[in-house]
């Protein structure tokens, strides 16, 4: 007769699971705000004669719309958010009306992000 014994080490097993999970997560929302970023990196220089067409996203003049894109991550709540700060309102306007730019991006890059997400690869040029 042969004896096996044999140990579970649940604890570990499932935090290795859950931080694997977490840099995808926070690899896919670096490189959708990376994204968003470059999207809205088409400059209208002074005297801004060169907005955008409508349907088109909105042009760079300063710069602080761009900057006003931000995620914040969570890693206990496995979250991350991206999103506009309370001070470029105009941005969200930007979004709704003419000049969408948010959700337009998020639609493109599904495929890539999807990608990251299920760990098969970056995308495309993700972080």
């Amino acid at each position: 007769m042969m004896n096996v014994s044999s140990s579970w080490n649940g604890d570990r097993e499932q935090k290795l699971v859950l931080d694997a999970a977490w840099g995808r997560i926070l690899r896919a929302a670096v490189f959708f705000w990376t994204q968003l970023q470059l999207t809205l990196n088409v400059s209208n220089p002074r005297p801004y004669l060169n907005s955008a067409p409508k349907g088109d996203p909105p042009r760079k003049r300063t710069g602080f719309g761009a900057g006003s894109v931000l995620y914040k991550a969570d890693k206990q709540r496995q979250e991350v958010q991206v999103g506009l700060l309370g001070n470029a309102k105009y941005m969200a306007f930007h979004e709704l009306g003419q000049h969408p730019w948010l959700l337009v991006t998020l639609k493109r890059l599904q495929p890539q992000l999807q990608r990251i997400l299920e760990g098969g690869g970056k995308g495309g040029s993700a972080p």
